[in-house]
């Protein structure tokens, strides 16, 4: 049995079959805009703490998108490993003497990695090399609880109590 198409039933065909290729056309340009195919290279680093580092997490160098963090593993009580990918192109410029750091862009907002660039004469890094990190402390990990209450406890422990300084509060 052969089944025929009237004229609106066609015209309805070709724009489903045109919207469905465009769709598929936008999705793969953005993919080639965002990068998703070029080649990458994984490196990794360890960290004091992960405190605002997740999976995703973007991975900068001189203020440009290169990466994100594609694994944070806990090793130990003072060490957090933690592996990023980043584009190829970057690579040549990780050197020996590169350095990664933890930083907020803005005084609020999420964290990112932010990997130096090294000195050229310095030894270029292979894929999976380990680099070194530089502790940083921003504004909000200074007031965090995590820091601001054991400060807090000294000052209560060490002479006089807080109770005596601030009545009207406890």
């Amino acid at each position: 049995m052969r089944v025929k198409f009237n004229v609106y039933e066609r015209v309805a065909g070709l724009f489903v079959l045109g919207a469905v290729v465009g769709t598929l056309g936008i999705g793969v340009a953005v993919a080639v805009k965002k990068g998703l195919f070029e080649p990458k290279i994984e490196l990794e680093t360890s960290l004091r703490s992960a405190d605002g580092i997740r999976e995703g997490t973007l991975v900068s160098m001189q203020g440009l998108r290169i990466g994100s963090v594609t694994a944070v593993e806990l090793m130990s009580a003072s060490e957090v490993r933690v592996r990023f990918k980043m584009e190829r192109r970057y690579g040549d410029k990780v050197r020996a003497d590169s350095v990664v750091r933890v930083l907020r862009p803005f005084v609020i907002g999420e964290k990112i990695l932010d990997v130096s660039i090294g000195a050229p004469e310095a030894l270029a890094l292979a894929e999976g090399a380990k680099l070194p990190s530089e502790p940083t402390t921003d504004i909000m990990d200074l007031v965090s609880g995590k820091t601001l209450g054991p400060s807090l406890a000294i000052l209560g422990r060490n002479g006089r109590k807080l109770e005596n300084l601030w009545p009207s509060i406890f």
